[in-house]
């Protein structure tokens, strides 16, 4: 593991976490955009979105971390 794998992981990483924020608030302050679906789980559910990002990362850095 040198220097170069970690700095693409984290890339990869912090690229994921930004696009799950920005879904996240988009999802928060314009649920329209996502369609009628997604706008009755947001509602149902309000920190599904938040759940479901948390388990994806934690997935993603396992992965990472057993490469």
């Amino acid at each position: 593991m040198n220097k170069k794998d970690l700095l693409r992981d984290a890339f990869i990483l912090g690229t994921l976490v930004l696009s799950v924020m920005s879904m996240a608030i988009t999802a928060t302050f314009n649920p329209s955009a996502f369609g009628q679906n997604f706008q009755a789980i947001v509602v149902k559910d309000p920190y599904a979105l938040v759940k479901y990002a948390t388990l994806f990362i934690t997935f993603i850095a396992t992965l990472a971390g057993l490469r």
